[in-house]
């Protein structure tokens, strides 16, 4: 009798055990998108060397779940809704994409960098905040600065802040927000870029 008991327990958990896992929600994966250029719409390369980075993420948002903010200190973790890669080096690719395109060269390197590349500007960028607000907007604040030469002499150093209105039910349309506002930052720093000597 007693071992009939714990058959019976055994196949119920299973039982249970299948069920639950046939029954989970699954997981979507995202990834932000860059500016993009048809071919014919391109200029000409410039023959200038680029390198993106560090880059630097708080803490909070190097994590596989999206982010947002669902109070003023309180954030959500939206378990089902994930990154398809680490965002920080996601945003690096997608940052290095729009720039090659907006500059234009064929000459944007991500740190770390690796070989003897002579660089004609540097590009540093600390992420503040990147995520959605209680407002349902993306927010995307980052401070950077544009070094100069093998010398890194500092030439530029602002602090950006963006806002883009997006639809808090649908992930999808979050990602969205901040691919756009990335594009966004891309374009004051190419714009920059191009504006010196």
């Amino acid at each position: 009798m007693r071992i009939y008991y714990w058959k019976m327990i055994v196949v119920s958990l299973f039982v249970i055990g299948v069920t639950g896992c046939g029954g989970s929600k699954p997981s979507r994966y995202y990834l932000l998108t860059g500016h993009t250029e048809s071919p014919e719409s391109r200029a000409d390369p410039k023959d200038i060397k680029i390198g993106l980075g560090p880059i630097q993420f708080p803490e909070y948002l190097k994590r596989p779940q999206l982010t947002s903010y669902i109070g003023a200190n309180q954030l959500n973790l939206a378990e089902y809704d994930r990154w398809a890669e680490p965002l920080e080096g996601n945003f690096s690719r997608v940052m290095a994409e729009n720039l090659t395109e907006l500059i234009p060269t064929d000459q944007v390197y991500i740190y770390p960098f690796f070989g003897n590349i002579s660089l004609d500007y540097r590009i540093i960028i600390v992420v503040r905040q990147f995520e959605m607000n209680v407002q349902s907007q993306v927010k995307l604040i980052a401070q950077w600065q544009i070094l100069q030469g093998a010398e890194k002499k500092p030439l530029i150093t602002k602090r950006s802040e963006y806002l883009e209105a997006v639809n808090s039910e649908n992930y999808e349309s979050v990602v969205a927000g901040m691919s756009k506002v990335t594009i966004v930052l891309s374009r004051e720093i190419a714009k920059t870029i191009n504006s010196l000597p």
